[in-house]
């Protein structure tokens, strides 16, 4: 809302953005959007509804949705105005290649336990970042700890139980 009303508003609600989008055209992004659809809240109704009016209403703008899981109700309301994006995720080869690069290093049993968790290379950055600063850069406390490890940062929560 901030950046439609170019700094007048800091807040508002779905019908005062519709009409910054009747008369502005811009691309909205929402990423990671499995997290608003997992949690089933207030937000989660909300962000439904403007998707709605967004998808069915005639304006000058777009919405791409980008997630690792596309929502039932995203499949009718693509079109003209609303697009997704799946992201893939990585396998466990580019896992090793950015762990290597990034200057850390596991095991064959650590790295498949480890790229099966961590296959989004938008929370493998986060959860790199983590392990360096806590663990200084080794995985294997990170795995091997015996208990389940959590990381939490402002966007989430992450967790591995030794299996």
């Amino acid at each position: 809302m901030q950046f439609l009303s170019k700094g007048e508003q800091e807040e508002g609600d779905i019908y005062q953005l519709m009409q910054y989008l009747h008369h502005q055209k811009c691309l909205i992004v929402l990423d990671v959007w499995e997290e608003i659809i997992d949690n089933h809240s207030k937000n989660y109704t909300k962000s439904n509804v403007f998707i709605e009016r967004v998808a069915k209403e005639s304006h000058k703008s777009y919405l791409l949705l980008i997630s690792r899981i596309k929502p039932e109700n995203i499949t009718i309301l693509e079109g003209k105005f609303v697009y997704f994006k799946k992201i893939l995720l990585l396998i466990k080869k580019d896992v090793k290649e950015f762990l290597n690069a990034e200057g850390f290093f596991c095991t064959g049993i650590q790295l498949d336990k480890f790229s099966e968790r961590y296959n989004n290379l938008w929370i493998l950055k986060r959860i790199i970042q983590r392990i360096n600063n806590v663990f200084n850069g080794d995985i294997s406390k990170f795995i091997n700890n015996g208990e389940i490890t959590t990381v939490i940062d402002e966007f989430r929560s992450y967790a591995l139980s030794k299996s």
